[in-house]
């Protein structure tokens, strides 16, 4: 009875071990799989649902694609090698995308690099206006130092950013300079990128939170 036992157990391990076999010979990937893209990296719904936003590859190549009930392609937009944080729908009609980038920072500052962000709103029509945040602000540096999220008020969306405001630089009147490391508080408005102060920066030796 044991003898059999044993040829029995002696026949599964042989069946396991050839399967094992298989199933690694399947399982070997090629090295250029490993390189490639995601297919879709990121999504976004628009408030009513009916479209979305893909940031996905196609041919090779980097691209939101904004899209209506599932099939009809309303608008693409080239990203390339951009470091996407996030994308999002404002309204039905365009999206906020943040991106980030590593920078050398000067002398003035304690390190060599840091993350930096910015955001730009994309209209699906290429005829509305879009931008950069604080791109039409010459004395606010064009990066985001905190993103505190979008509101809709009044049938209007606007983003709550963090922004390091210049000085002006000595005998100079259009010129600005970085003075401190204490940021602002800026509601913009995403559709006309009008930006507002919506709190000041804390005093020297202090911080806000």
């Amino acid at each position: 009875m044991s003898v059999r036992f044993g040829a029995i157990l002696c026949a599964l391990f042989a069946v396991f071990l050839s399967a094992s076999v298989e199933l690694k010979a399947q399982a070997v990937v090629p090295l250029s799989e490993y390189g490639k893209l995601p297919d879709v990296e990121q999504t976004a719904i628009s408030p009513s649902g009916r479209r979305v936003a893909l940031l996905t590859t196609v041919q090779g190549n980097r691209v939101i694609l904004m899209i209506e009930d599932q099939a009809k392609l309303l608008s693409s937009v080239m990203v390339d090698d951009a470091k996407v944080a996030s994308i999002r729908w404002v309204g039905e009609d365009r999206i906020l995308m943040i991106n980030r980038q590593t920078q050398r920072l000067g002398a003035r500052f304690t390190t060599n690099k840091a993350e930096i962000f910015t955001g730009r709103v994309i209209p699906v029509d290429e005829k509305d206006k879009g931008g950069v945040i604080f791109a039409n602000r010459p004395q606010i540096l064009e990066m985001i130092v905190g993103n505190y999220g979008v509101r809709e008020i009044e049938g209007k969306y606007y983003g709550f950013f963090g922004g390091f405001e210049l000085v002006k630089k000595n005998g100079s009147r259009a010129q600005f300079v970085f003075g401190h490391g204490r940021p602002y508080l800026y509601r913009v408005d995403l559709r006309t990128l009008k930006t507002q102060v919506v709190s000041g920066a804390a005093r020297p030796g202090f911080i806000k939170d």
